[in-house]
C-alpha cells in the first residue's frame, strides 16, 4: 500500500497521544484501572485520528490505461464560418468529418486498455459515446441544433465521463468562442489539450441585444434600444415583433421593417414604441441583410443568419 501526506507536521500529535497515555495513567493511579485504562485510551486515540485528518495521509493508487475524451464544437459559428477543405469529390468537409479523421490519426498507438469517449456540443452538451476501448468512432456525432456555445458545461460533462481509476485527458476543439462565459471556472485537475478552429470573417452583423423598459403601464410610449455589431459594410432591414406579431416600424411608408445601411462597428438604433394591453410583453428584433443570391445563401454584408435574431 503506498501512502502520502500533505502535512507531515501534525504527526507530532501522535506522539503527544502517546506521552499523554503514559501521563495519564501515572496521574490517575487512584481512579478505578478500567475507567483510567477508559480514558487514557479514549484520550489517545482522538489525538492520534486529529493527526491523521490533519495532515491528508491518503492513498497513492497508480493507474496505467488513459481514458481520453474529445469535446468537439458544433455551435453555429463552426457550422457556418469553418473551413475544413474538400473532399476527393469536391464536397465541404464538416466537424464531423474532420474531427473523425484527427481522432483516428492520433489514437493509432493508444494502448489496449485505454479508453476513448466523444462529448458533442452547442447551447447544449451530449455524449455522443461513453467512454470505451474499441468502436467510439463508429458513433455518429451529430446532436438537435441549440442556440449557443457552453464550452464549460461540455468540459465538466467529459470530466465526468472519466472512471475514477483511470488517468484522464481531454481533447477540446474547438474556435473557444463561448457565449456563457464563464472559462476561468474550470477545474485544472485534467489535462486539456486545444485543437483551434480558426476562420476570417470579413462581413458578418451580429444583433447584440435588444433593451426595452423592465416595467411600463399598457398604452405607454416606450423606447426600444437595438444594438447592432457590424464588420463590414451591410444594408437590410430591421423588424420588431411583440409577442410574435410585427411591429409597423415604416408608419405610412410601404412595408414593416426599419431600413438600415451599417458601416464597421457598434450600431444603436432607438425605436419608439407604444405598448399594447398586454401585461407581459416580449420582443424580439430581426435584422434581415439584403440578399445578392439567397439560393447560395450570400447576403449583403453578412455571412450568417443565426446571430442576426
Amino acid at each position: 500500500m503506498n501512502l502520502d501526506i500533505d502535512h507531515p507536521i501534525w504527526l507530532v500529535l501522535i506522539g503527544v497521544g502517546l506521552v499523554s497515555a503514559v501521563w495519564g495513567w501515572h496521574a490517575m493511579r487512584g481512579i478505578p484501572k478500567g475507567r483510567c485504562l477508559l480514558a487514557v485510551s479514549a484520550r489517545a486515540f482522538l489525538l492520534i485520528v486529529l493527526a491523521l485528518a490533519m495532515s491528508g495521509i491518503y492513498r497513492v493508487q497508480q493507474a496505467d490505461d488513459l481514458t481520453v475524451i474529445a469535446v468537439i464544437d458544433r455551435s453555429g459559428s463552426i457550422e457556418s464560418f469553418a473551413d475544413f477543405g474538400t473532399d476527393e469529390l469536391g464536397q465541404q468537409i464538416g466537424i464531423d468529418e474532420s474531427s473523425r479523421e484527427f481522432l483516428a490519426r492520433n489514437t493509432q498507438q493508444k494502448q489496449e486498455q485505454d479508453r476513448l469517449g466523444i462529448v458533442v456540443f452547442d447551447g447544449q452538451s451530449a455524449v455522443a459515446a461513453v467512454p470505451a476501448r474499441a468502436g467510439t468512432l463508429d458513433r455518429t456525432f451529430e446532436k438537435n441544433q441549440i442556440d449557443g456555445s457552453d464550452i464549460n458545461g461540455a468540459i465538466n460533462l467529459a470530466r465526468s465521463l472519466v472512471p475514477p481509476e483511470s488517468n484522464a485527458r481531454i481533447i477540446l476543439i474547438s474556435d473557444g468562442r463561448a457565449t456563457n462565459g464563464g472559462l476561468e471556472r474550470i477545474p485544472g485537475d485534467v489535462q486539456i489539450d486545444v485543437v483551434p478552429i480558426r476562420y476570417s470573417i470579413e462581413q458578418e452583423v451580429v444583433v447584440e441585444s435588444i433593451e426595452v423598459p423592465a416595467r411600463a403601464l399598457p398604452g405607454a410610449e416606450i423606447e426600444a434600444r437595438v444594438v447592432l455589431r457590424s464588420l463590414g459594410q451591410s444594408t437590410g432591414t430591421l423588424n420588431i415583433s411583440n409577442n410574435g406579431e410585427q411591429i409597423d416600424l415604416n408608419g405610412s411608408e410601404p412595408g414593416a421593417g426599419y431600413r438600415l445601411s451599417l458601416e464597421p462597428g457598434r450600431r444603436v438604433v432607438r425605436v419608439p414604441l407604444t405598448l399594447g394591453p398586454q401585461r407581459v410583453h416580449r420582443f424580439e428584433a430581426l435584422y434581415m441583410p439584403d440578399d445578392i443570391d439567397a439560393v447560395q445563401g450570400i447576403y449583403r454584408g453578412d455571412s450568417s443568419l443565426q446571430n442576426n435574431r
